[in-house]
């Protein structure tokens, strides 16, 4: 799991002429035959930058956060929360949460390290030529955890510009889980 990268701006040109949006999500940006895209949800990606001519002249919104936690079950032998993944990439002995909301990762039995992963919402782009929003701030590491509940935080991704109302575009929200915290993409320039 990677956190998305922004999605390109387009320039003013014709046709073909918007920027592609990054690895893991990243919202393409539009041009006068395409409309920008959004980032692509539970990634942290960046909107696309809305182009030049283009049929709505606005930005789109970031993709949410993610939070993954992974851990042995001979240690951590009871928890929940998220949804429980399954399928033949997860080694023998260990169970993958994920969660694509906010919600509680709960140890009812057991200690041991959990890694985690934990992304935030990707910026939301500008319009009128605007720029791609930035990709979702991305957290890995391991951590010692005991029984007791856990909060879960998954940020939102950020709105895009708005031509019809005069509204900026917005950053992507945080993402937490317990005391680690990662920052929200960045908003695109522009309309």
């Amino acid at each position: 799991y990677l956190a998305g990268g922004g999605g390109g701006g387009a320039h003013a040109g014709g046709t073909n002429s918007r920027g592609l949006g990054g690895l893991g999500g990243g919202g393409n940006g539009g041009d006068s035959s395409n409309q920008a895209t959004a980032g692509t949800a539970n990634t942290g990606a960046g909107a696309g930058g809305d182009g030049a001519n283009s049929t709505d002249e606005h930005g789109q919104s970031g993709g949410s956060g993610v939070v993954i936690i992974t851990y042995q079950t001979s240690e951590i032998t009871s928890a929940s929360g998220g949804t429980l993944e399954s399928g033949s990439s997860i080694p023998s002995g260990y169970a993958v949460r994920k969660f694509t909301s906010s919600g509680t990762f709960q140890i009812s039995a057991g200690s041991g390290n959990v890694q985690y992963v934990v992304v935030a919402g990707g910026g939301g782009s500008g319009s009128q030529v605007g720029g791609g929003g930035g990709a979702g701030g991305f957290v890995t590491g391991t951590k010692s955890m005991s029984s007791g509940s856990y909060t879960v935080t998954i940020g939102a991704g950020g709105t895009g510009a708005n031509t019809d109302t005069s509204t900026r575009a917005t950053n992507g929200a945080n993402s937490e889980f317990d005391d680690v915290i990662t920052l929200g993409g960045g908003f695109g320039a522009g309309g």
